[in-house]
């Protein structure tokens, strides 16, 4: 049963990583659509030398990465980048290696191969609105679960999770997470389960019993914040006031409040009075 007969990999939210960054109610980090369509398979029960049967976390966030970029990663992205596990980041076979090490790993990786696109990787809790939003924004996470016999045939029978609470193994599995109409899993096992993707709309609630684990890690371009809000400007002229501090940058598709109008044209005067 794939994840429950090669479940050596312990991701563990006990440990996160002083690289993540918190996407928070505080942030105003502007999220942009993710546009992309196409969708690339990937399976970590392949052959392959050093093994990658316990290395759910690279096809997970590499899954997330494409979802994002467009790059399909070849058999030789997928050697190294479990190299590097092995060698820097501490990926133990059949022990464990943490959750946060391996999106590090992955990212890292991807920035030393590709200077020029850069990537951040983002912690968020599952369900909250951050992570609503963003599902619907057509962005894919990676997420982890406690796995069990119960769970892998719940997901198997129809497709579908129809439990609120499992019981859970000693172990644990990485997986992508995304939405179309319904919040979908897509495993590491293509072409090998009945229902290599299939749906969690409980996803949520079993976060709050801790069969999932509570973060979810998210995937974006490293860019400067001035220019993730100037791509979210479409006036080129609101573009040059923006830059000039008349007016924020919030909502920038949106009405103004009459508060928000008070506040340009207190701005405009203070520019007229200097």
């Amino acid at each position: 049963m794939f994840e429950l007969e090669t479940p050596w990999i312990i991701l563990n939210e006990d440990t996160i990583s002083p690289r993540d960054y918190m996407i928070g109610t505080e942030n105003p980090l502007f999220i942009p659509k993710n546009i992309n369509t196409d969708k690339y398979l990937y399976d970590q029960s392949l052959k392959r030398s050093p093994s990658t049967l316990w290395s759910c976390w690279l096809f997970a966030a590499m899954w997330c990465i494409s979802d994002l970029t467009w790059y399909e990663f070849t058999e030789q992205d997928i050697n190294e980048i479990n190299k590097l596990a092995l060698s820097d980041y501490g990926l133990q076979p059949w022990v464990w290696m943490y959750m946060s090490k391996a999106i590090d790993c992955v990212r890292d990786w991807w920035n030393r191969k590709f200077p020029e696109n850069k990537l951040l990787s983002f912690r968020l809790q599952i369900g909250d609105n951050k992570f609503v939003e963003w599902l619907n924004k057509g962005h894919s996470f990676a997420v982890g679960y406690k796995t069990s016999t119960e769970y892998y045939k719940d997901s198997q029978d129809d497709g579908v999770i129809n439990k609120k609470d499992f019981p859970s193994d000693w172990s644990w599995h990485l997986v992508r997470s995304n939405f179309k109409n319904v919040i979908r899993i897509d495993d590491n096992y293509e072409w090998k389960k009945t229902h290599n993707t299939y749906i969690n709309n409980m996803i949520k609630e079993l976060k709050d019993k801790w069969i999932y684990f509570p973060s979810a890690y998210l995937f974006l371009y490293d860019r400067s914040m001035e220019q993730e809000i100037l791509d979210n400007i479409d006036l080129e002229w609101a573009k040059a006031e923006y830059l000039l501090w008349t007016w924020s940058w919030m909502n920038p598709r949106e009405n103004m409040s009459r508060q928000e109008v008070m506040q340009v044209i207190h701005n405009l005067r203070k520019d007229l009075n200097k």
